[in-house]
């Protein structure tokens, strides 16, 4: 079990946000409720950033939290009452008091909590999910995977056994790296069996000490293959609805590779083969009630009632030859920096139209109706929808409320003012933006609304071209609000 006097560092589950949630769902044909008035059960919360973040941009839903360790409840809602969310309660306590008397939740998610907990612990995460979820709600459990599960495991076991005689987490974290180190160091690098002890290394020296002991000395940490994991939720009544991740890892497979998993035809099946071929370690897997799914929708359908955004920009050199001497390849950026390529004009006019728009919004049906001829809706909804699951463009049942543009009298969301100097502050799309200068965090605590742009820039002695600069990045970086939440 997990120290309850040890603070999990700050942490972000963005995948679990309920509008992201939605959106999954949406695509599968799934109507999930309304994120902005819904009722979110966090298990597993620590310091509560998630429900906090979400329970900001959201204003109308309400989220609970709840943790065994006391401290990390202590400052979740030391920030709760410092940003008047009272629409989130964090409470100290154990997953197992959860029942009845908290009633339904349209949306239940516990990130890094089902792989590092006891059995007893882990089967009542499960009858949570089958109790107390709505209807038509959603849940999510992340938990480590096979088979990539197995390297990460051996690493873990050595590090158990180097430690076990150890008493103090300073010495268990101390003597972690040094046998890491000793590891690296051996006389047969170049082997994979080297490479793997290299990139653990690595990552362990970027961790927090927390990070480290819950997850690499923790007692427990269950893995599941896919197949299992599916096979357990049932037991609950809950089937997979899909995977949080945006980014459809299949996508970059080879185009040989694709078409043998294309040939499956049971999609669990599908998705089991594809973990392995792709060594993954760690699944977000999203769940609904057993029989609630209905027939996936059409493309164009998938995209009425979903809003469309992201950065999207042209790649240089802008346009390369299509081959046939029709319309020429353009090649464009989005959200996660991917890139995807079409000769479709009215795709290509869809592209720089979310391009110009950003980091507003547009209605996917609005996109829609531009294009001149049923084919080219057709192939325009799909080429959306194929952005959408590969992480290039975005989607939202209900848009972030982030500024447009900065105005004349700019405002930073009161969570990114208070938030300066953690790790990361949660922009209002509830993802983790670092700040890594002191001007951008000076600037940022500046922008409260009250000051105008020649006050800002005189306060600050910079020039307006440098403001002007600075506060289009913070707009395309969602750290910005058009109003005072509420």
């Amino acid at each position: 079990m997990p120290n309850p006097l040890v603070v999990y560092p700050p942490f972000l589950a963005s995948v679990a946000h309920p509008d992201r949630m939605a959106v999954r769902a949406h695509l599968r044909g799934f109507s999930a409720p309304d994120p902005n008035r819904c009722r979110v059960l966090e298990l597993g919360c620590g310091a509560g950033w998630s429900s906090l973040a979400f329970g900001y941009s959201l204003p109308g839903s309400e989220f609970i939290g709840i943790d065994l360790s006391e401290p990390a409840i202590a400052q979740g809602q030391d920030w709760a009452a410092r940003l008047g969310l009272s629409n989130v309660h964090l409470r100290q306590g154990d997953v197992r008091e959860i029942g009845e008397a908290d009633g339904q939740f349209d949306y239940i998610f516990a990130h890094g909590l089902l792989s590092w907990v006891p059995e007893p612990v882990r089967q009542k995460v499960f009858e949570i999910c089958r109790d107390r979820l709505a209807p038509t709600g959603v849940a999510y459990l992340s938990y480590n995977a096979y088979p990539a599960g197995h390297m990460r495991q051996m690493v873990r076991e050595m590090l158990r056994f180097h430690t076990r005689a150890k008493h103090s987490d300073a010495d268990r974290i101390a003597q972690g790296h040094g046998l890491m180190r000793a590891l690296v160091e051996t006389p047969v690098p170049g082997t994979t069996y080297h490479q793997h002890l290299v990139r653990v290394a690595e990552r362990m020296e970027e961790m927090p000490p927390e990070q480290i002991l819950f997850d690499e000395l923790a007692e427990e940490n269950q893995h599941y293959y896919f197949h299992e994991f599916v096979s357990r939720a049932a037991s609950y009544g809950l089937e997979y609805l899909a995977d949080a991740e945006f980014a459809e890892l299949s996508l970059g497979l080879p185009a040989k590779t694709q078409a043998v998993l294309a040939r499956i035809p049971d999609r669990l099946t599908r998705e089991q083969y594809l973990d392995f071929f792709i060594g993954r370690a760690f699944r977000q897997t999203m769940l609904c009630r057993t029989g609630q799914q209905q027939p996936r929708p059409s493309h164009a359908e998938t995209l009425r009632g979903l809003w469309l955004g992201g950065p999207m920009e042209l790649v240089p050199p802008p346009t390369e030859e299509s081959g046939d001497g029709a319309q020429a390849i353009q090649k464009w950026s989005g959200a996660i920096g991917g890139t995807i390529g079409t000769a479709h004009a009215p795709t290509q006019a869809a592209f720089a139209r979310l391009g110009s728009a950003w980091p507003a919004c547009i209605e996917g049906q609005e996109i829609l109706t531009a294009a001149p001829t049923e084919d080219d809706t057709e192939t325009l909804a799909g080429m959306l929808v194929q952005c959408v699951h590969s992480g290039v463009l975005r989607a939202h049942v209900h848009p972030p409320p982030a500024a447009h543009s900065a105005g004349e009298k700019p405002r930073a969301s009161a969570m990114v003012r208070a938030m300066i100097g953690q790790r990361f502050v949660p922009n209002l799309a509830s993802e983790a933006i670092a700040i890594s200068s002191e001007a951008d965090e000076q600037l940022l605590r500046l922008l409260d609304g009250a000051r105008t742009r020649a006050e800002l820039a005189a306060g600050l002695g910079i020039g307006a071209d440098k403001l002007d600069a600075d506060l289009r990045r913070f707009v395309r970086l969602e750290l910005l609000e058009e109003h005072p939440r509420g």
